[in-house]
């Protein structure tokens, strides 16, 4: 399949043939036991038929992905079951790509009692977007070479590569774009139909991943689809309001030394209403904070302060601090003291900005 053909099949009967590299379809599998990312993402094999969610420039229905992959490329995959990124050529298709949608892996050619084929199966795990343009190299490391689309994925060792030649026998796959046109850049496409012969004639049983590639994944994961819009440092806790892209959620949570998340403090719909939660937390540590003995300036270290609010997303780097036991100033970088407001509450501050900047971006996005 290419872009100027279809490539659509019926299911086929099973070639009822095996090898010690690949395997026969074996009418479907319902072994799913590892492949659970990230809540209530969808699975491999979903309950549920592939149906396209877009289409090629040549209109052929897209029902899934398929990654090309090299010997040399599956580091990440050999040693913890699980790739978790993939460089992708910057094309129209990568902005086709969503989280939950399938996605499976392809060797491309024999890598020691490896035959090509398929090797792996999972979802795809985050968006791809111009702002995560990298220049990637063969290893997956920062080269000088043209710039790729780095995309986030959920991508399971299988326990048997279906051998290309099983996966070719199968009429609903004979048009596949990794068959019809191998020479393609990633990502291919696979339609509705080859997605859904894959999971019905196939078994894609997987190898459990190694704790160390579940916890690298979810951190590279949860970094590229969760973004941090409000940071409050006190003097005996810190706290956070981010937004997560998956749940489309805003969270308030409190943050143990090393910035991780140690307790959660109720999920909102709106970013105001998770910024009043997260205030109401802070209120009475900032209010018992001792006030700095020279008038601070908005320019030093945070350190030099024992109450701030951090907006890290903003041009000036936004910051509120405590300037009087009933003092709170708004300002940042750059900004003359004409500029700076000053609030009688740490709460009645953060609010006043975070109002402005949200509903702003709000209107921009309107606007657009």
């Amino acid at each position: 399949m290419s872009d100027d053909t279809g490539g659509q099949g019926d299911t086929a009967a099973s070639n009822g043939s095996e090898s010690a590299n690949g395997r026969a379809p074996s009418g479907g599998s319902d072994h799913t036991d590892h492949m659970e990312p990230l809540g209530d993402m969808e699975t491999a094999e979903a309950a549920e038929p592939a149906v396209a969610f877009g289409e090629t420039r040549g209109g052929v229905p897209i029902g899934g992905w398929l990654l090309k992959a090299d010997p040399g490329e599956l580091g990440d995959l050999d040693e913890a079951g699980l790739v978790w990124a993939w460089p992708l050529n910057p094309t129209y298709r990568v902005e086709l790509m969503e989280p939950g949608q399938p996605v499976f892996l392809w060797l491309n050619e024999v890598d020691g009692d490896r035959t090509p084929g398929l090797i792996g199966a999972g979802v795809v795990a985050t968006w791809t977007a111009e702002d995560d343009l990298i220049a990637l190299g063969a290893d997956g490391l920062a080269s000088d070479e043209a710039p790729q689309v780095a995309c986030g994925l959920w991508v399971e060792r299988l326990s048997v590569p279906i051998a290309a030649e099983y996966f070719a026998a199968e009429e609903a796959l004979a048009g596949a774009e990794i068959l019809a046109s191998p020479q393609m850049g990633n990502p291919l496409v696979l339609t509705p139909d080859e997605v859904n012969a894959i999971w019905d004639r196939f078994d894609l049983a997987t190898d459990a991943p190694t704790e160390q590639g579940v916890q690298a994944a979810e951190l590279y994961i949860n970094e590229q689809t969760q973004e941090m819009l409000v940071a409050v440092l006190l003097p005996d806790r810190q706290l956070a309001m981010k937004y997560d892209q998956l749940d489309d959620l805003y969270y308030v949570i409190s943050l143990g030394e090393g910035h991780e998340e140690v307790a959660g403090h109720g999920e909102f719909d709106d970013p105001i209403a998770a910024v009043a939660a997260l205030v109401a937390e802070c209120e009475p540590g900032a209010r018992e904070a001792a006030v700095p003995e020279r008038r601070p300036d908005l320019r030093l270290n945070i350190d030099d302060h024992e109450v701030v609010a951090l907006f890290p997303w903003s041009e000036d780097g936004v910051r509120v601090i405590k300037v009087g036991d009933e003092a709170f100033e708004v300002g940042g970088e750059g900004w003359d003291d004409e500029a700076v407001t000053t609030f009688p509450t740490f709460g009645e501050a953060v609010l006043a900005f975070a109002e402005a900047a949200f509903v702003e971006t709000d209107d921009d996005l309107e606007q657009e």
